[in-house]
């Protein structure tokens, strides 16, 4: 019996792979990650459960799948639209601020909103989870670091590679936690309490009690 070409069998696990995924978002959205049923999510593309096992190797692992994806990220704004090269660090992250503001005030369904937290409480109890979720994390960090290197800072320094990627880790717990208040609090969601966040910590950030620049 002829065996399928190796380029097409890799092509069509791809093309599992990435239904697949689609298929558990969009059915653990709804259903929660605990009450969805491999069965279900694998009916959805017409593949068997075991076409689950085979690729991914199980449902923890889907779910680790779905992280690495960023198809669990709510609300995180596309970075690398907002670049300006033109803005100093507080005018870049005031831009970025408001983006993130503009997200929030978004009609996400409340399904997905729940899904997250859902899958945050996850990643507490889970070591594979939470490694996936802290990489997912670190790569928004990196990237929002390559925004912010090399902008003048509110005392007219050059920021660091160092103090980038010091910035931008403070600056996306800030965001994000702002962003979960406000998809709390509805009356939370004025963009001016985002900008005002950000050039406050420019500000915070740039020298430490000792009187060092850390940017």
């Amino acid at each position: 019996m002829p065996t399928e070409p190796t380029g097409r069998r890799a092509a069509k696990k791809a093309h599992n792979r990435a239904a697949l995924l689609d298929a558990a978002r969009e059915l653990m959205i709804r259903d929660g990650y605990r009450d969805t049923l491999l069965d279900a999510v694998a009916e959805r593309v017409g593949l068997t459960k075991g076409a689950i096992y085979s690729i991914f190797g199980g449902k923890g692992q889907l779910l680790g799948a779905l992280i690495e994806a960023g198809a669990v990220d709510v609300g995180w704004p596309p970075i690398g639209d907002l670049v300006d090269p033109d803005l100093d660090l507080d005018g870049q992250a005031t831009r970025i601020a408001q983006e993130w503001a503009r997200l929030s005030g978004l009609r996400v369904p409340m399904a997905a909103h729940s899904f997250a937290l859902e899958v945050a409480s996850l990643t507490l109890r889970d070591p594979e989870l939470f490694d996936a979720q802290a990489e997912r994390m670190s790569i928004h960090v990196a990237e929002l670091a390559d925004v912010f290197e090399g902008r003048v800072s509110p005392s007219g320094a050059i920021v660091t590679r160092t103090g980038a990627e010091t910035f931008a880790g403070a600056f996306a717990a800030l965001m994000q936690g702002l962003a979960q208040r406000a998809f709390n609090n509805p009356s939370e969601r004025s963009p001016t309490t985002f900008v005002a966040a950000a050039s406050a910590l420019c500000q915070i950030v740039e020298t430490t009690p000792g009187g060092t620049s850390i940017l």
